[in-house]
């Protein structure tokens, strides 16, 4: 009997940190969406930058900060709506490779590494974040 309740304890205090890992990834995208998110009105669009880079520079702003509040509740969609606007952002990225500094590829890099995070959480069926356990 001893055995089966350490056992018991052991799987909720995995899937409370499997819980506490998704609502930190969901805190980060968040926190990292906000800026472009209300920055949206104030896009200069330059005298180089094509239909893609403008898309995704609008796309990008208006997906991060919805998506990782819309994955507190509702990750598949979330996940597929990150997804595409990744896809979209890898595009334009890697069209002007050479032009781009180190801060727009370290925004990159999280936008990535947020919807990397959200697309394995939802494939291994971790719980969710305002789940009770």
């Amino acid at each position: 009997m001893p055995l089966r309740l350490e056992d018991d304890a052991k799987a909720r205090e995995k899937r409370r940190m499997r819980q506490l890992w998704l609502r930190t990834t969901s805190a980060v995208g968040i926190f990292w969406g906000v800026v472009p998110f209300a920055s949206l009105p104030f896009i200069n669009i330059g005298l180089t930058d094509t239909n893609l880079d403008v898309t995704a520079v609008v796309v990008f702003s208006l997906t991060l900060f919805p998506a990782s509040v819309l994955a507190l509740w509702h990750r598949r969609i979330a996940c597929i709506w990150l997804t595409a606007c990744s896809i979209l952002l890898l595009a334009s990225v890697t069209t002007h490779m050479g032009h781009y500094g180190a801060a727009p590829l370290i925004g990159v890099c999280v936008v990535l590494l947020v919807t990397v995070v959200l697309d394995i959480v939802e494939l291994c069926r971790w719980p969710g974040a305002l789940e009770k356990l």
